[in-house]
């Protein structure tokens, strides 16, 4: 099969430009994930794709070919909606087999691929029921069959967990992973939530006001995000980000810090040194801290709240008026307490002032 591209695509409605020279390429057999925030522009990005919004400017081409101009139904690309969209007077059956319609498959190979998807989706017992007497997990599933039926040059899937229950999600999150490896398709799934990207995607691009800010595996957006945004935006919990300035530099390394605290870090850690004076943001991840000695210390962080997750605990501190984060199995201090955390210099990240990576990719986390 053929890789998807996207060039250099924008949307604009009216003066609102929704979508802005995105650039892409899925291969054939790989799951690609938009994530954002509501309003980035990814639905609209899978929609010019689908065909069902009109390209500004810019051209979507499978294989090599641009089908810009053809409409939604000349594209042989399958969607499935955040909204199931099955038809209420048919039976799971039916809305099974109803894409099949326009293909002119004989009924033995009609049969062999409703067989084939009822069985990897588990919907042999209900292939005679209709929607309202399905449960919102097996609904997903029809709305999922009912795509991979098909043979199209893309699989586009719009939010398609977002309605199910925690519990239904994680479950349903493996069974599509594992179904969209077989299918050798290019495929593009929509979503806001990051654990779904990070656990279905084999690649994340991370979106923001209708352009991307990030694409790469799972591993490496969370590892070493390009800039703020994606730093603050992939984890669970969230990275802690402190304001913060370059002091200078010495035989050691560049001096960076803020009023309350400095560190020397060795010019080996940064592809692009900062200069004296310029205003810097320093990241690490609540798992990279800790209340022990480390090579880079906060001293009289302040503990605001402690969040119990299982075995581990979220703490909450106030250092200076900035937020900072740990994730310990350590029995969490007094509210109010001061202690001192650490963080292992191979952790941290370092931005710009323009919120920019300057640390480089590759030291050992």
């Amino acid at each position: 099969m053929s890789e998807l591209t996207l060039t250099k695509v924008s949307k604009q409605f009216g003066g609102f430009r929704a979508v802005e020279d995105i650039d892409l390429t899925v291969a054939p057999d790989e799951v690609l994930c938009l994530l954002g925030p509501s309003g980035c522009g990814k639905t609209t990005t899978l929609r010019m794709i689908a065909g069902l919004e009109s390209v500004s400017h810019g051209s979507v081409a499978f294989g090599g070919r641009d089908l810009s101009a053809l409409p939604a139904q000349d594209r042989n690309v399958a969607m499935a909606f955040q909204f199931y969209a099955l038809y209420p007077d048919l039976t799971v059956e039916e809305n099974l087999v109803f894409p099949l319609a326009a293909e002119g498959l004989d009924a033995r190979e009609r049969q062999a691929r409703l067989d084939h998807v009822a069985s990897v989706l588990q919907l042999g017992g209900v292939l005679q029921r209709r929607p309202h007497e399905l449960s919102e997990g097996e609904k997903q599933r029809v709305a999922v069959g009912r795509c991979i039926i098909r043979r199209p040059n893309a699989f586009l899937f719009d939010e398609p967990l977002s309605r199910l229950d925690v519990a239904l999600r994680e479950d349903m999150r493996g069974s599509i992973r594992r179904i969209l490896a077989t299918l050798n398709r290019p495929t593009v799934i929509v979503t806001h939530d990051q654990l779904e990207a990070m656990t279905m995607g084999d690649r994340i691009a991370v979106m923001r006001d209708g352009g991307i800010e990030q694409v790469g595996t799972p591993q490496d957006v969370f590892d070493y995000p390009d800039n703020t945004f994606v730093a603050g935006f992939i984890g669970t919990p969230q990275m802690t980000l402190l304001d913060g300035t370059c002091l200078g530099a010495d035989d050691g390394g560049i001096v960076i810090g803020t009023d309350h605290a400095r560190w020397t870090v060795p010019h080996a850690h940064f592809h692009r040194r900062p200069c004296k004076g310029d205003r810097l943001t320093f990241g690490f991840r609540p798992r990279a801290a800790s209340l022990e000695a480390g090579a880079l210390g906060l001293d009289g962080c302040r503990l605001v709240l402690s969040e119990h997750m299982g075995a581990e605990k979220l703490l909450h501190f106030d250092w200076h008026g900035q937020a900072v984060r740990v994730l310990t199995q350590s029995r969490a201090p007094e509210v109010d307490a001061l202690r001192r955390v650490g963080v292992d210099l191979r952790a941290l990240h370092v931005f710009d002032g323009d919120g920019r990576r300057l640390s480089v990719k590759g030291i050992p986390q």
